[in-house]
């Protein structure tokens, strides 16, 4: 029994292409003295610049480019994609040192910084970030060419470190399923060991893959099934693949199952959502300086969402009094949560999302990109860019989403309903699977080990990976917030819940994307039907009991009522 799944899976590096992840440490040439070097230096200061320019010059450097201020700085840098970056900053403050020091950790290339004067915390912090060279009171024209030297090589031992490191982590990881797969085999055909060892080479020389190809096979076969992972960049390849019959399952957005089965954005196909993946698990990001000027606006605690909202109104009516561009924010698709809850969140404050701002449909990967080049002021997204573009200094965390709403259905196993009908063993195994996938993830003790495995297929730090399972979220550079129910998965978030498809349909209804009638309304709620899941697991206990009263919890506190879908949801 075979079934292709996918996954929206993005995988971007620092490259001209893709800037919103950077890429690994890449060793630069050995010859220190290659003149194609093309160097970026910081600095605001004409008299100090000139004299890392002279220095340069004098060591054969010729490539030099000069970024004289700190705005939009590390978008300014991916678009010159430099080989060395040279920082002056006399007598920095904390703030703008902790500023370049997240500039370092994201562009992965040597930095030499200069300084006049330091401190043993402000070293520290310098080392973390990887930069290569930090020079206190050490700016002479006659060192620089010593000083870039010592920096390049530095980053060049640096980055064999962390290329032997993530090796040996990556054979540690393999090693760990290797062995899982023997103990299968030794079970199952009563072998030694070394027979079964033996027996996964052969059919790896056989079939031309790598062993540890062969042990994942042997893995998902155990669990009687023949997995063949897919990955996408868009939802709506997703979508449409998983339509026409491409795909027998995906992982999919909760809105795109209702909306394909209702006919809404495409041809009307039918599925099924027999367990859901996670809920919650969005958050909202905006620029610094739209944070700054939201704080400006704000009338209270910027953290309470009818707070911010009522600010962002005052910033948008504030811009339209002088003439600028609307607002633009980035949401992952029109049939998503990501959308439904910025219109949630800008409606509850005045705004109408429809003629006030600019909605921009960007996929996942690219949201962190777009950020940094100033092509938004902000999205809501889905782990782990929210934290990228904290870590790279770009963008704050203003909400997460389950601050719009508590308890909200985000990812779904989605099947074609005549598929399940003609393979209803095979989604079975699908469900057994998958929740145990589900309670392996949500243990503590495993969090180190999916972080790892995780990590490499989205682009992403095993350490923001790990955060994120913790529901902990760095909201700025220099603060943290933790919730539980930032991202549910497993127990008490698996079973389908039919009122989450009559919620996330009211939101079609109310956005004007569907228009209201029992009989859709009775279609979207057949999509969580949980009938394959209970047969397979039992029906789960309800929500917990601290959960919101209406199992939706949105922020303005207005109750859900699928009877009343017509007098406006949410």
């Amino acid at each position: 029994m075979s079934a292709a799944i996918t996954a929206d899976w993005g995988i971007v590096s620092l490259s001209k292409a893709h800037t919103g992840q950077p890429a690994r440490c890449t060793p630069l040439p050995g010859n220190q003295l290659d003149q194609n070097l093309k160097i970026v230096i910081v600095d605001e200061s004409e008299i100090r610049v000139a004299i890392l320019e002279d220095g340069l010059r004098e060591a054969g450097y010729a490539r030099v480019v000069r970024i004289g201020e700190t705005k939009n700085l590390l978008a300014r840098i991916y678009a010159i994609d430099p080989d060395v970056i040279l920082i002056d900053l006399e007598n920095p403050s904390r703030d703008i040192l902790e500023q370049m020091f997240q500039m370092s950790r994201a562009v992965k290339r040597p930095v030499a910084m200069f300084v006049d004067q330091s401190d043993a915390d402000s070293i520290r912090s310098a080392v973390d970030a990887g930069v290569s060279a930090y020079i206190v009171d050490g700016l002479k024209k006659e060192r620089i060419k010593s000083i870039l030297d010592l920096c390049i090589s530095r980053f060049n031992v640096y980055s064999r470190l962390q290329s032997d490191l993530e090796r040996a982590r990556n054979a540690l990881d393999e090693r760990k399923v290797i062995d899982r797969a023997k103990g299968i085999l030794m079970q199952a055909r009563n072998l030694s060991e070394e027979n079964a060892y033996a027996l996964m080479r052969r059919t790896a020389m056989n079939e031309n893959k790598k062993v540890i190809d062969v042990a994942q096979s042997i893995i998902t076969a155990a669990e009687g099934l023949d997995v063949e992972l897919v990955r996408e960049v868009s939802w709506s390849n997703v979508r449409d693949k998983l339509n026409i019959g491409l795909f027998d399952a995906a992982h999919l957005l909760s809105p795109v199952a209702i909306a394909s089965s209702l006919g809404l954005g495409h041809v009307r196909v039918r599925h099924i959502a027999p367990l859901n993946l996670s809920l919650n698990g969005n958050a909202i990001t905006v620029t610094p300086d739209l944070l700054l000027a939201l704080g400006d606006a704000a009338d209270g605690d910027l953290s309470e969402p009818s707070v911010s909202a009522r600010a962002l109104a005052r910033v948008v009516a504030a811009r339209r009094r002088r003439g600028a561009e609307p607002l633009a924010l980035g949401m992952t698709f029109p049939f998503s949560n990501h959308n439904y809850q910025l219109r949630l969140w800008m409606a509850a404050g005045g705004v109408d999302p429809d003629e006030d701002v600019h909605l921009v449909v960007l996929p996942p990967p690219y949201m962190v990109e777009s950020l940094a080049n100033g092509h938004v002021d902000g999205f809501c997204v889905g782990a782990p860019w929210n934290s990228v573009a904290v870590d790279l200094g770009i963008g704050r965390i203003l909400h997460f989403g389950c601050d719009i709403v508590a308890r909200c259905s985000e990812k779904i196993l989605a099947v074609r309903a005549e598929w399940a009908g003609e393979n209803p063993a095979v989604v079975e195994m699908l469900v057994r699977a998958l929740r145990r996938a589900a309670d392996f993830i949500t243990d503590p003790a495993n969090w180190t080990e999916v972080a790892r495995l995780v990590a490499p297929r989205i682009g992403a730090s095993a350490e923001v990976i790990r955060r994120t399972l913790a529901g902990t979220l760095k909201v700025s550079h220099a603060g943290e917030r933790t919730n539980p129910r930032y991202l549910v998965i497993g127990a008490g978030a698996t079973r389908p819940e039919p009122m989450q498809a009559a919620w996330l349909y009211a939101q079609m209804v109310r956005w004007k994307q569907a228009p209201m009638t029992p009989d859709l309304l009775a279609a979207a709620r057949a999509v969580f039907s949980p009938a394959v899941y209970d047969s397979v697991l039992g029906c789960e206990a309800d929500p917990p009991s601290d959960g919101p009263v209406d199992g939706i919890g949105v922020f303005t506190g207005r109750m859900f009522d699928p009877a009343r879908i017509a007098d406006r949801a949410g």
